[in-house]
């Protein structure tokens, strides 16, 4: 696996003032001189439609060969690999002025159109001028990053190289670009309609329209993984003396007791690392809920039902790289030994918790003992009540 993070732009002030391109200065002649301009942000788009709920649009991805003219986010597409991609919302503040692309069919809906002595083209490349206070962003966040990117890596058709990321709220204005300020200033029009015009480094803008709580832009993702160096299967064995770390997760090694088939072995080098996380993922739940349920702790010490548990965890945890397979001589020949770099996503904590005790729940109710099973079940609602994956407050 190699260490992946999305290719954001880092720091919200590098994302308002420069752009995850940086400035490059575009020269416009309006016929009334030369004025300097640097293009809006290449990631920043003006929305189709302002809304108050954007989150259908979240992970879907941005066509490759589509200009700025051409991307809002109707047109993007969902697929396969979009549903490694959840949302979650943040309060934000601050007020902004800035440049932002917008689509022939976004400027075409807010009746932007070319004016005075500013030609089509110049208003086209200058953007729309966006002053706003910013108050929530919705941001897309990977669930499981190496998932999202094999997932990429498997179907190239699936993927681009950026997709809807994020998405922001707040009040304001759009504005057009009209020329430069000395034309307009001069205009029989400035004089009647002075507060829809505003004036920026020798630039003019006409205000077309205003939003208030709206999700009115959004911002797209790289789709490809960053490296710093090489990842933990890039090197090696090494993963099994050393268990690698992440900022998204945990990792485990699971290793198969002596097996007859390379097959089992695997297979039970997985479980392996199953049932360590279940015992990772038990001593919060156990930490959390031990005054409210004698049985959860109890529970954990329980092989059988943390057999089921970890089945219930199964699709959780990923292996990601294999050691090469090895071969013991026992009296009743040679067995195999196997074992696995697995990951834990950490998006995934509430969910796994959820599952586990729910499979500990069923299995103590087979066995008959109705008593602990609703004291799990008890446990299982209040995790998903709790909205925090079962952690203290």
């Amino acid at each position: 696996m190699r260490s992946a993070r999305l290719l954001f732009c880092s720091g919200l002030a590098t994302f308002f003032a420069l752009g995850c391109g940086g400035p490059q200065t575009s020269l416009l002649d309006n016929g009334g001189g030369v004025l300097r301009l640097s293009p809006p942000d290449k990631s920043v788009f003006i929305r189709a439609s302002f809304d108050d709920d954007p989150s259908t649009y979240i992970g879907r991805f941005v066509p490759d060969n589509a200009g700025a003219d051409a991307i809002d986010e109707s047109a993007a597409f969902q697929s396969r690999c979009s549903r490694f991609i959840k949302f979650r919302i943040v309060g934000a503040g601050g007020s902004f002025e800035q440049r932002f692309n917008a689509s022939a069919g976004v400027q075409g809906n807010l009746g932007v159109k070319p004016y005075g002595t500013a030609s089509a083209k110049y208003s086209s490349e200058a953007g729309l001028l966006v002053k706003y206070t910013l108050k929530k962003k919705m941001i897309g966040e990977l669930a499981d990053a190496d998932a999202f990117y094999k997932c990429c890596e498997a179907a190239p058709d699936q993927c681009t190289g950026r997709y809807v990321g994020e998405f922001l709220l707040g009040e304001g204005t759009v504005s057009q670009f009209a020329g430069s300020s000395t034309d307009i200033k001069a205009s029989g029009e400035y004089k009647v309609a002075t507060a829809d015009f505003a004036f920026k480094d020798g630039v003019a803008w006409k205000r077309v329209t205003e939003f208030k709580d709206v999700y009115f832009a959004f911002r797209t993702a790289g789709s490809k993984p960053t490296t710093s160096g090489s990842g933990p299967c890039d090197a090696g064995d090494t993963w099994v003396r050393q268990i690698p770390s992440s900022l998204d997760g945990k990792y485990f090694v699971g290793t198969s007791p002596l097996s007859g088939m390379e097959t089992q072995a695997r297979d039970l080098a997985m479980n392996d690392a199953r049932v360590q996380v279940v015992k990772y993922l038990g001593v919060e739940i156990a930490t959390t809920f031990a005054s409210k349920s004698k049985a959860i702790a109890a529970a954990f010490d329980d092989q059988t039902l943390v057999a089921a548990a970890a089945h219930g965890v199964a699709t959780k945890v990923k292996d990601r790289c294999w050691a090469k397979d090895e071969m013991t001589d026992t009296p009743d020949g040679k067995r195999h030994i196997a074992r696995v770099l697995a990951f834990f996503p950490e998006a995934a904590t509430k969910e796994a918790q959820s599952a586990a005790v729910g499979a500990m729940a069923e299995e103590a109710r087979k066995r008959g003992d109705t008593r602990k099973a609703g004291e799990l079940d008890g446990v299982g609602a209040e995790i998903k009540r709790g909205g925090d994956g079962g952690r203290p407050k």
